[in-house]
């Protein structure tokens, strides 16, 4: 990955044209991958001037295109980008620059459709939102990688093993024997659909004894000495700052626990993290 972005719906900056184009420059340039773009751009200050904020807001397309395709391609060409991979563009978030479509221009998603065409073949733009026409990969699918299965099930035997409290809140009767491991490991594959987020808060509620399993169905209840009991009141007390939302609902269905994140435009903002915590080991038949 050689440079991101992240549109933010509160953040009216991030999902506009111009800052994306300078947002992406300003990246591509600290990127160890291109240390001979950075190069060019000091030594060339017209290539600046093209990417400033400024000629971004007055033709992004041009400032696109003469400050970033065409010096990344001519470069490759001359063999100064010595890559073995293709290189990566990041974009997150094209759903929410919608809610700021400009008066006139484009907005990201129609600037991209514009210009992904002009993209040398060894630059990939891959976005999560499914916002564009491209191919679709899935990377939470249990349905269709058993690497995810297994990684997910690596995850779970590493906070497992490292950390006495886990253990001690998930044995039942003082033991932990194979096939109860295999049954707990099986249950919170399947709730996690695949969410790396959702198995290290069910833990880390675990491991700080918010969450206590009662029985082998996974009946759940909040520890003894923590107030509210229920698993929401759990959730909550855990994470003040967090709104609990069920799996499945959308963002426009349900509320989003975000965390601070920055202004700073060549920064990783801060996550929008959406999940499910109204019944985390909720008991199955």
């Amino acid at each position: 990955v050689v440079a991101y972005h992240y549109c933010q719906a509160d953040n009216a900056y991030t999902c506009l044209v111009p800052e994306f184009v300078h947002n992406v420059a300003a990246l591509l340039c600290r990127s160890p991958h291109l240390v001979a773009y950075r190069e060019q751009l000091l030594r060339e200050p017209h290539l600046q001037s093209v990417l400033s904020l400024r000629s971004c807001v007055q033709d992004p397309l041009a400032s696109f295109r003469r400050g970033v395709l065409e010096p990344l391609d001519a470069l490759y060409k001359e063999r100064k980008i010595n890559s073995e991979e293709d290189l990566i563009i990041l974009i997150d978030g094209l759903n929410e620059a919608e809610f700021h479509k400009p008066d006139y221009g484009d907005t990201v998603v129609s600037f991209l459709t514009k210009t992904i065409h002009k993209f040398p073949p060894w630059l990939k733009l891959v976005e999560i939102t499914n916002a564009l026409p491209f191919h679709r990969i899935s990377l939470d699918s249990l349905e269709e990688n058993d690497a995810i299965d297994q990684d997910l099930q690596g995850y779970i035997l590493h906070r497992i093993h490292s950390s006495p409290e886990i253990q001690n809140n998930i044995s039942l009767n003082g033991k932990m024997d194979n096939t109860t491991f295999g049954k707990l490991s099986g249950h919170l594959k399947a709730l996690s659909q695949g969410s790396y987020l959702y198995l290290k808060l069910t833990f880390d509620l675990i491991e700080k004894g918010y969450l206590v399993l009662k029985s082998s169905s996974y009946k759940v209840g909040g520890g003894s000495s923590k107030p509210g009991g229920g698993v929401s009141a759990a959730v909550q007390h855990a994470f003040p700052h967090t709104v609990v939302v069920r799996a499945g609902a959308s963002p426009s269905q349900c509320g989003r626990g975000i965390a601070p994140s920055t202004d700073g435009r060549a920064d990783i903002p801060g996550h929008q993290c959406w999940f499910s915590a109204g019944n985390l080991l909720e008991a199955t038949p």
